[in-house]
C-alpha cells in the first residue's frame, strides 16, 4: 500500500535548473503573455472597425496577428544560450589553471548548467570524505586535564625549506610532552593521558 517503506521513500523530484533558466522562462512567459494581450486587443479593434462579424472572423485575426507579430518571442534565444553554455564549458575543458598537478588531467564539465551557477555559489557544503583536505587530517592540539601539552602538528615545511615526510618525523613540542608524563608514573596526568 501507500504506508510501505518503499512507498514513503519515493520522492517526487524537481527539475534543477539554474538560476538564470528560471529568468529566461519567466522572460519569455511574460513576453508570450504581452504577445497574446496584443493580438487579442488588435483582433477586437479590427472586428470593431472591420465589416464582418462572428467569432471566426476573429480568430482568423488574432492568427494573422500572432503570427505578423511572432518574432517579438525570441526562440532563438534558447538557442544562443545553449551555444554560449556549451563554448564556456569548452573552455573550463581547456582551462591550464583546472589542471591536476598529481595526475595532469583537466577539469570536465559535465553539465552544461555548470557555467552560469558558478558565480552565483552563496553557500558551500562539504562532508569529511577528503575531497578538499585528500585525506591529510592532522592532529593539532591536546588538553589533558586542564593541561595543554602544546602543538602536535610538525614545524611547516615552507617554514625551514624541509619537504613534509622528512619534517614529520622530527619530534614536537606535544609529542615530547606526552612521552615526558607518560614516562614518570608519578605524575597525575600519567593514567589521564595512557587513556588519551
Amino acid at each position: 500500500g501507500d504506508e510501505t517503506k518503499s512507498r514513503l521513500n519515493v520522492a517526487t523530484l524537481d527539475t534543477k535548473m539554474s538560476n538564470l533558466q528560471v529568468y529566461l522562462n519567466s522572460c519569455i512567459k511574460g513576453l508570450v503573455g504581452s504577445l497574446v494581450i496584443f493580438c487579442c486587443y488588435a483582433a477586437l479593434m479590427a472586428q470593431v472597425v472591420g465589416t464582418d462579424d462572428g467569432f471566426g472572423d476573429f480568430a482568423v485575426r488574432f492568427c494573422k496577428y500572432w503570427i505578423i507579430l511572432y518574432q517579438i518571442v525570441p526562440i532563438s534565444l534558447y538557442v544562443c544560450f545553449e551555444i554560449v553554455k556549451l563554448f564556456l564549458g569548452a573552455q573550463i575543458n581547456l582551462d591550464k589553471q583546472m589542471v591536476d598537478p598529481d595526475t595532469g588531467l583537466n577539469a570536465i564539465a559535465r553539465t552544461a548548467d555548470l557555467v552560469e551557477e558558478l558565480g552565483q555559489v552563496q553557500h558551500v557544503f562539504s562532508d569529511k570524505t577528503g575531497t578538499i583536505t585528500q585525506n591529510e587530517m592532522r592532529f593539532a592540539r591536546c588538553c589533558i586535564d586542564g593541561q595543554d601539552l602544546g602543538e602536535f602538528r610538525p614545524p611547516s615545511a615552507s617554514a625551514n625549506g624541509e619537504s613534509t615526510k622528512t619534517v614529520a618525523h622530527s619530534e614536537t613540542e606535544g609529542v615530547m610532552a606526552a612521552r615526558r608524563i607518560l614516562k614518570d608514573k608519578s605524575n597525575k596526568l600519567c593514567e589521564e593521558t595512557q587513556r588519551f
